[in-house]
């Protein structure tokens, strides 16, 4: 048993080369992140990875979602598609070597919850501008959260809830939601985690937020009155 263990551990494969690969359906960039995904989280043992790291038609893996953009199909969906796959609780393994990921710049959701990843996430991720869901939630992922993620001025569903993440909430993050945008951030969820600080007075911008979950995540100190801004206000917990 121990033998068959250390050989399931230690077993290579051949990775799908994007640069060489004939009618690769998406940017060689795009085929890139997807692959180092696949074999950075021990995707030949995921519970469904059909035609992942294998077909060239990306736009047909297993949560894969496209749209053409400007006359090019690009990925816009790690997220559940309409057939039920997902990566989703799909056994997703390893530290979550998420630097490789920035070449997704069009992605818009992404839902890698309830998995086994730990790690990072990374500052790179701010090339995505345009996410608008973002859930990683139910991982144990140890990492802060990057302030170069101010960049996403589209994000409207963001969840990273039962991880291990520490430090303070970022200010910088007021640019997700400004005068000029029609929805802006609606939903965070923060709960179980290891924060520090309360939440940035610079927050305040965040006036279509409806739900602020941060029950269990370490946060504490003097909310600051700023945050009356917060009128579409639904569900607000930060308890213990």
């Amino acid at each position: 048993l121990y033998l068959a263990c250390l050989w399931a551990t230690s077993i290579t494969y051949a990775a799908l080369d994007c640069t060489t690969a004939v009618n690769i359906t998406v940017p060689v960039s795009e085929c890139q992140a997807l692959v180092a995904l696949y074999t950075g989280t021990n995707g030949p043992w995921w519970n469904v990875n059909t035609l992942w790291d294998t077909d060239t038609n990306i736009c047909t893996w297993p949560g894969i979602t496209c749209a053409t953009i400007v006359g090019q199909l690009h990925v816009t969906k790690v997220w559940p598609t309409s057939n039920g796959w997902s990566l989703f609780a799909n056994s997703l393994q390893w530290p979550l070597h998420t630097s490789s990921l920035s070449g997704l710049i069009y992605l818009q959701e992404l839902d890698l919850s309830f998995n086994e990843l730990y790690g990072v996430l990374s500052p790179g991720w701010s090339t995505m501008t345009s996410m608008r869901y973002f859930d990683v939630s139910d991982n144990s992922i140890n990492s802060t959260l990057p302030s170069s993620w101010s960049t996403w001025t589209n994000i409207q569903y963001f969840d990273v809830s039962s991880n291990q993440l520490t430090w303070s909430l970022p200010s910088s993050w007021s640019t997700w939601q400004s005068p000029f945008m029609r929805n802006g951030i609606q939903t965070i969820r923060l709960f179980y985690n290891n924060f520090t600080g309360t939440i940035p007075s610079s927050w305040s911008t965040f006036t279509n937020l409806m739900i602020f979950d941060a029950d269990h995540a370490g946060l504490g100190g003097t909310l600051p009155s700023s945050l009356s801004t917060w009128a579409s206000l639904r569900s607000f917990d930060i308890s213990y």
